[in-house]
Order: C-alpha cells, then sequence, then structure tokens
C-alpha cells in the first residue's frame, strides 16, 4: 500500500470518529466500510483498534466483494484511489477495480440512508477508464455534495466542517469560450461566431 492510501485509511477512520461523536445514537454494528482492496480493509481495521484501544473492531471493514448481497445503514466508501502525480497522469492510469461497474454497484447500494464515498474526485472523473465515476462525479458537484478535505490538518478540518459544512463544498468548473479566427474579408482579426464558439473545460 501507499502512503497515499494509508492517508486516505487515516481520513477514513476520522469520518468514523466524527459520526461516533455527533450522530445520535450511533451504532457502530449500523455502519459498513468498503473498500475495493482488502489490503487497505487491514489499515482500516488496524487504526480503528488503534482508536478504540481494543483488540477487536466492532465496525465491519471489508472488501467490496466481501458486501455483496448485504446492507448497513451507514457506508464509507473508501476508494483508494489519489492523483498522485497530477490530472495528466491520470489520464493514462488505471483504476483498477473501481473500473468495473458491477464492484462500483455494490460499494454505492450497500447504504441503507447514508453513503460517505471518500476518494479523489479529479482522479476519479479524469481517469480513462473513470466515465462511470465521471457521470457519479458530476451529479454530486451539481448537487453541491461533494467537499474538499484537508488531510494534513484532519482534526482542525472536521472541527470546521461540524460548524460550516458549506464552506467545504466544491463548485463545478464554469465553461469558457475560446475565440475562433475567422479568415476571409477580415483576415487578420479575430472574430468569435456564435456558431463557431468552441467549449473548453478548464
Amino acid at each position: 500500500m501507499t502512503y497515499e492510501n494509508e492517508i486516505e485509511a487515516q481520513f477514513v477512520v476520522k469520518c468514523y470518529e466524527f459520526f461516533k461523536k455527533g450522530l445520535p445514537g450511533f451504532d457502530k454494528k449500523k455502519l459498513g466500510i468498503i473498500t475495493p482492496y482488502s489490503g487497505q480493509a487491514s489499515i482500516v481495521k488496524d487504526l480503528i483498534r488503534e482508536y478504540e484501544k481494543t483488540l477487536f473492531c466492532e465496525v465491519e471493514v471489508n472488501s467490496v466483494d466481501s458486501f455483496q448481497g448485504r446492507e448497513k445503514d451507514l457506508v464509507i466508501f473508501s476508494t483508494v484511489r489519489s492523483q498522485y502525480e497530477g490530472i495528466e497522469e491520470a489520464l493514462v492510469q488505471s483504476i483498477g477495480f473501481l473500473r468495473d461497474k458491477r464492484r462500483m454497484n455494490v460499494g454505492l447500494s450497500r447504504a441503507r440512508i447514508g453513503l460517505v464515498i471518500v476518494g479523489d474526485i479529479e482522479r476519479l472523473r479524469k481517469a480513462k477508464q473513470g466515465h462511470k465515476w465521471r457521470f457519479l462525479g458530476d451529479y454530486c458537484l451539481e448537487k453541491g455534495r461533494c467537499f474538499k478535505v484537508d488531510v494534513k490538518n484532519m482534526d482542525e478540518y472536521f472541527e470546521a466542517f461540524q460548524k460550516n459544512p458549506q464552506k467545504f463544498v466544491m463548485k463545478k468548473r464554469e465553461k469558457k469560450k475560446k475565440a475562433v479566427k475567422v479568415e476571409g474579408e477580415n483576415k487578420g482579426k479575430d472574430k468569435v461566431e456564435p456558431e463557431k464558439m468552441i467549449e473548453e473545460v478548464n
């Protein structure tokens, strides 16, 4: 597992802590933590045991395949994918199990009441095989349900998030218009014609 995946596992456990402290009547048995990889599940379990100071992890943490056919009231889905070298690099990188629509369906449909997806939205939306995640990401951005996170200062982040979640809402980037040079009578001049507008996403 990479350093980035360990950081994501720590953030998942902070989400668990956030729900435990903030939700009235929180029941560990009604929470499930899902990840595509068993190695990530093991890291999350170890961190929860460390946080709870116990040898037994009462929260069910498992791989996507192991969660088939079962549900939980609340699910945290750790995608275990980070941007690494930037968006351009992500375009050619594989997103592994996440490209499988059946596994994606399982991960997104195990929650009865609430689902939290932890991951890098740009990494998933821009990946070569991530068109399904792009649709989901665009939908969540439009609905204002994507939030920026701070993995370097997690305690401060969750404290600030609890006070004002709207402060961290991610906005969908606006499309810009690009001028097209028109040759002919006005040669040498730039002219923008409505029918020749090119939409360019930032």
